[in-house]
């Protein structure tokens, strides 16, 4: 019984320190990273669709006190659209940002921006929208095309042309956007709202103005037009 129960200890104890080599074997997330390998490892992260890999890394970097730079936030803040992240994520991570004496730069408030283009609070998301824009302009950033898109299209869920159309006209009046621009992107954000009704009435009024958009944008967009109106 002795030498059975001095096998069994043995057994337990080699079994215990396998375990414990095997933890200890376990590569740690790495801390302090220079800023040129962390650049390059959430770039690869997030262009090959690991976003959940680029969201860790960087949390471990921020905790770990790593200097980070604002190259390095847009990384993250796209690594969270990339997840699908709520509005609320990407506010918290500008506050964060900020906090960190990093300011938010176009790239930041268009990445917030995307994340208001999606949820169910769409009232929420539209205020959102709108903020990220007024702090962009007050900065005085610009957006590109596919950020007017989104602020518009977060206006347009709201189920109302009114406040989407008053950004638009304000957008061309403050030369946010041109004309041309902003009515392409007005008229293909009604279409991603699936607001049939405002993108006729809109592309009406630009075609007795001479202002439609003219060749492959026009194209494009009723071909969008068709294909969501027979949508199943």
């Amino acid at each position: 019984l002795a030498a059975t129960l001095r096998a069994d200890d043995a057994a337990v104890n080699s079994a215990a320190a396998t375990a414990s080599k095997s933890v200890a074997e376990q590569p740690a997330a790495p801390a302090g990273l220079s800023a040129e390998v962390l650049d390059r490892m959430l770039y690869e992260h997030v262009h090959s669709g690991d976003f959940e890999a680029a969201v860790s890394l960087f949390q471990d970097q921020l905790e770990a006190g790593t200097d980070l730079e604002l190259y390095h936030w847009n990384a993250y803040l796209q690594a969270l659209i990339g997840q699908s992240a709520p509005r609320e994520s990407l506010e918290g991570a500008l506050q964060t940002m900020q906090a960190n004496d990093i300011q938010p730069d176009s790239a930041s408030y268009e990445a917030l921006i995307k994340a208001c283009t999606r949820g169910a609070d769409v009232e929420a998301n539209r205020a959102g929208a709108r903020a990220a824009y007024d702090a962009l302009m007050a900065r005085g950033l610009s957006l590109s095309i596919a950020a007017v898109e989104d602020l518009l299209v977060a206006h347009a869920r709201v189920g109302d042309a009114t406040p989407m159309r008053e950004l638009r006209d304000q957008m061309i009046s403050s030369n946010a956007a041109g004309r041309y621009r902003a009515n392409t992107a007005y008229l293909s954000a009604c279409l991603g709202a699936e607001l049939f009704d405002e993108f006729a009435h809109a592309l009406g009024e630009l075609q007795g103005e001479a202002r439609a958009p003219a060749g492959n944008d026009m194209r494009l967009l009723l071909r969008s037009a068709v294909q969501l109106r027979h949508a199943p």
